[in-house]
């Protein structure tokens, strides 16, 4: 990016692990598919014990160490907010668990 350009990068955490055959596995592609304008996604590490809450905290730690700055994180569960790492929080409904 050059002097004054904005730039916006949208970043998707989830809870799912990349292990081949699982949900998280081919996450990036079914995003793109749907039109999500994505720049990556952070995925829970295999077999991570570790909450849902400290594992989202901790992948946006990542976000932050490689340089950029979270302006909004959106979820609708607070386990997808709660930890920081953002200047400002959007919770959505869950619509009774049908968005997960």
């Amino acid at each position: 990016a050059t002097m004054g350009e904005r730039v916006e990068d949208v970043f998707f955490v989830t809870n799912a692990t990349t292990v081949p055959g699982s949900q998280g596995a081919d996450a990036k592609r079914q995003l793109l598919a749907a039109g999500f304008p994505i720049y990556s996604v952070y995925s829970r590490p295999s077999a991570d014990p570790r909450s849902k809450k400290d594992v989202k905290a901790a992948l946006r730690t990542e976000i932050e160490k490689a340089g950029f700055t979270i302006v909004a994180n959106v979820g609708n569960a607070w386990a997808d907010l709660d930890g920081g790492h953002a200047e400002k929080v959007y919770k959505l409904p869950d619509y009774d668990g049908l968005l997960r």
